[in-house]
């Protein structure tokens, strides 16, 4: 895994900051997981049009279901998606990066400018968020999290939609959706869009 919490437990905002902006520029030599990017499109409609009809169909799912989208970069926000994140990791039997991860990330990231959660809710409830890093014109899906009760509603769909509409709309260079070990099917085809 990634050396944030480590670093962050040894006390390090500067660490946590560093690892976060050298996620923006690193790749290795050598056999490597898929990495998703996404590119500037010339519009929101001809990005719709670039999606796999699945992908079309999901969010026009979570729109017509009422799923709504807000974006934020305050503490609130990040709060809301550390509540999902837990119910994510604790699903995949991993422990929860500890507050302090969070509160440090708000205040050296996202209070800086330099990042934003986007949140999907239903019926007034937070199903679904993510958190992206952005630094010059480059982007990165870094967490996402989502209440397994509502994944029929395709919020997840809708939050990368907002996203990815959001960085091209503000000219963003790339959104670098991540490494994905070959093995993962369902995460290879929702980064695939």
């Amino acid at each position: 895994g990634e050396p944030i919490s480590a670093g962050l437990l040894a006390g390090g905002a500067l660490i946590l900051v560093a690892v976060l902006l050298t996620t923006l520029r690193r790749r290795r030599s050598g056999p490597q997981p898929s990495v998703q990017q996404v590119g500037p499109a010339p519009g929101a409609k001809a990005l719709f049009m670039g999606l796999r009809d699945s992908t079309r169909r999901n969010i026009k799912r979570a729109q017509r279901a009422g799923v709504t989208v807000t974006v934020s970069s305050m503490p609130a926000g990040l709060r809301e998606f550390c509540r999902m994140n837990w119910l994510t990791r604790r699903e995949h039997g991993l422990p929860p990066q500890p507050a302090c991860f969070f509160d440090t990330f708000q205040r050296h990231v996202l209070a800086r400018g330099r990042g934003m959660v986007v949140l999907a809710s239903y019926n007034g409830r937070t199903i679904a968020g993510s958190v992206y890093v952005h630094y010059g014109k480059k982007a990165v899906y870094k967490y996402g999290a989502s209440d397994r009760r509502y994944q029929h509603l395709r919020a997840n769909n809708l939050i990368m939609w907002e996203a990815i509409q959001r960085y091209s709309a503000d000219a963003y260079a790339s959104l670098d959706l991540g490494r994905t070990e070959p093995e993962n099917d369902g995460l290879l085809q929702f980064k695939r869009g």
